[in-house]
């Protein structure tokens, strides 16, 4: 029988129960306990929430009518009080007791919720003291960037008061949209001046006049980077003058997009290294970075939080990074998993390595083979999916992943709550896009009805919309066909 076990059972009702660890003594009858607290209430009312790692002796001698004496509660106990100082929380290490709140009859503590309920913050805080740091730094940055947007606006005041005549410069664009339609995901623009051909997803479009445009060889302005799919765009931007684009540079920082900002005035100091205007934003930039809780990044050197973080494990994930841009994947897969053994950057090397597990698995003709590279990437996956975090971020990747590597079960178990969210969000291209492939996962699984019906859907949000058109007819025919003749 378990503690937790224990405690629940009748050994145990209307006794005081008397729980002894290392450094502390808390005595009271049983409330509740899960795997990580058991809750007692004292005879004065008092609630003591002690930790389950911490009980080292159960004490069952006594029933409820005993006194309880204050020697049992005092030892261990922590306050959660006004002590004057908001980090002062219980460690990890102590066990921990509520107090009576004196503006409320309710003793204070573990206050039962029920799903749906908003637990007030210094709630969690009692379960959990991380929570409250956790708050508290992004109350910091938050004010931090609030500070960096009064600045920028300041220096943006100053840029038209000055006139200066640098700032009418244009930003001569250096590459060029392939093609880009309404509607469309993702994209690719060739580079004019390094020759790479770079992807994009249609969240790197930061210049709302760009997206009103469609056509074929569109020029623009944009930052150079890098991702799971090799060269990537980012910030992307139609050209225009240091002014405008150091506005939009200002407008992006307010609406929370904090990178696509900063990414902006490094695309304008790259082609005008000595633009007053822009060195005036950068030195804005780093004086939010030095402060504490700020960003914490060198604006001027690429990559340098990374090499702060462990410079050996930085030089096996770059090196993953270059070889799966070389489509070495095998290669690729060995150095990520280096860094992710060694705990560094754990998600985006998982992610990584399922890229390289979906490259290994196009590239193979033989078809055991491919069958056999699907069972090692899926089976990566099964180890270390539980170390993403669960978002929006996670299912694409999950979705993807699975899709392509013949998963059709568990691709339809992940995109099924994808299309949920892009239906929430009113997104009308991705949900369509979505539906379209979970009707592919039905067909392959023979599971032609409910194709069907995620085909009937997506022409029920867009009738126009050719794959899904497509998708309709082909299992029309492959429906008919299981239909036996009159």
């Amino acid at each position: 029988m378990s503690l937790v076990d224990f405690l629940k059972s009748d050994l145990v009702k209307n006794k005081v129960l008397k729980l002894i660890g290392k450094d502390y003594s808390v005595a009271g009858s049983f409330l509740y306990a899960d795997e990580d607290f058991v809750v007692l209430k004292g005879k004065d009312g008092r609630l003591h929430g002690i930790r389950i790692a911490l009980v080292d002796v159960i004490n069952t001698s006594g029933d409820l009518s005993q006194e309880i004496s204050d020697k049992d509660t005092a030892a261990g106990d922590v306050s959660f009080g006004d002590t004057g100082n908001d980090t002062d929380f219980a460690s990890e290490e102590q066990a921990v007791t509520g107090v009576e709140d004196p503006n409320n009859s309710r003793p204070r503590g573990f206050k039962e919720f029920k799903p749906g309920d908003r637990i007030p913050l210094e709630e969690l805080a009692q379960r959990d003291p991380k929570v409250a740091n956790t708050w508290k730094r992004k109350e910091r940055k938050q004010s931090l960037n609030e500070e960096l947007s009064e600045r920028l606006d300041a220096v943006m005041n100053e840029v038209r008061e000055a006139g200066r005549a640098e700032d009418a410069y244009s930003l001569v664009a250096f590459g060029k949209i392939i093609e880009l339609q309404p509607g469309f995901l993702f994209g690719f623009i060739d580079d004019l001046k390094d020759g790479n051909r770079y992807y994009f997803n249609k969240s790197d479009i930061v210049d709302p006049k760009l997206l009103e445009v469609s056509g074929k060889d569109i020029p623009v302005v944009y930052y150079r980077g890098q991702n799971h799919k090799g060269y990537a765009a980012k910030s992307i931007m139609l050209p225009s003058s240091v002014t405008d684009s150091l506005e939009l540079s200002a407008k992006l920082l307010k609406e929370g997009e904090f990178y696509a900002s900063r990414q902006i005035v490094t695309a304008v100091l790259d082609m005008y290294p000595e633009n007053t205007s822009a060195l005036n934003f950068r030195n804005a930039f780093i004086s939010n970075n030095n402060k504490k809780g700020g960003q914490n990044e060198d604006f001027d050197k690429k990559g340098a939080e990374d090499e702060y973080e462990s410079p050996e494990m930085f030089r096996f994930y770059k090196e993953g990074k270059k070889l799966m841009t070389q489509k070495d994947y095998r290669g690729a897969i060995q150095s990520y998993q280096t860094a992710l053994d060694n705990g560094f950057r754990k998600e985006a090397c998982i992610k990584e390595i399922a890229q390289c597990y979906i490259g290994l698995h196009a590239k193979a003709e033989d078809p055991a083979e491919k069958e056999k590279i699907a069972k090692e990437g899926i089976e990566f996956m099964d180890e270390y999916r539980s170390q993403l975090r669960d978002n929006l971020s996670t299912l694409f990747t999950l979705e993807n992943f699975y899709f392509a590597l013949g998963d059709y079960e568990r691709h339809i178990a992940i995109i099924e709550d994808v299309i949920a969210e892009c239906g929430q969000n009113n997104d009308i291209p991705q949900y369509t896009f979505y539906l379209n492939k979970a009707a592919q996962s039905y067909m392959r699984l023979g599971e032609y009805d409910k194709a069907m019906d995620a085909v009937m859907d997506g022409l029920e949000a867009d009738p126009e919309y050719p794959q899904l058109q497509k998708r309709q007819f082909i299992l029309m025919e492959a429906m008919n066909k299981l239909t036996p003749e009159a």
